[in-house]
């Protein structure tokens, strides 16, 4: 059985003081006309909640951390996290990936390395996870880049849209 960290609260963290370090913890709430994301009603994400998950938090980065917090919500990533930490908690340590006849591509991606923008380029070129369309992810989804948290909460969140869709590999 494999030593987990709980991934919500270093994320959780991590955004917190990614704010305090840009010093718009304060300006947040006054800076921000962004509508918050909330799960649609049963608590599961759609693909649909997914894509505008991931269309907001594009728009909102370039806006500044505060509007980013506006948009997305501790509650919201708590939610994500928590339910995607149990999803991989019950999946085996060696994962055997054997597409259905009706999933036409398998999709591996390497390292994404925190590039948030690379990620979004690559659903636009490779098309998004989807129940014809699986996608590996190899692992090290936050380090070095700038917008780590927003890739790992996308990830997050198509994974737990599309648990036998989308997989992620520690790297």
């Amino acid at each position: 059985h494999t030593c987990r960290l709980p991934v919500h609260i270093i994320v959780l963290t991590l955004l917190t003081c990614r704010m305090a370090a840009m010093g718009e913890l304060s300006a947040a709430k006054a800076a921000c006309s962004e509508q918050a994301l909330q799960l649609p009603v049963g608590c599961t994400p759609s693909v649909d909640f997914v894509k505008q998950l991931q269309q907001g938090m594009l728009a909102a980065s370039w806006k500044g951390v505060g509007v980013l917090k506006q948009l997305v919500p501790v509650k919201l990533v708590t939610q994500i996290l928590s339910k995607v930490s149990a999803i991989l908690d019950a999946e085996p340590t060696l994962l055997e990936v054997q597409p259905s006849a009706s999933q036409q591509r398998v999709t591996v991606v390497g390292d994404t390395h925190g590039q948030y923008l690379d990620l979004c380029r690559l659903f636009e070129l490779y098309g998004q996870p989807s129940a014809d369309r699986v996608f590996i992810f190899n692992g090290d989804y936050v380090d070095r880049g700038a917008w780590g948290v927003e890739t790992l909460l996308l990830l997050a969140a198509w994974k737990w849209a599309l648990p036998h869709n989308v997989f992620l590999l520690r790297g």
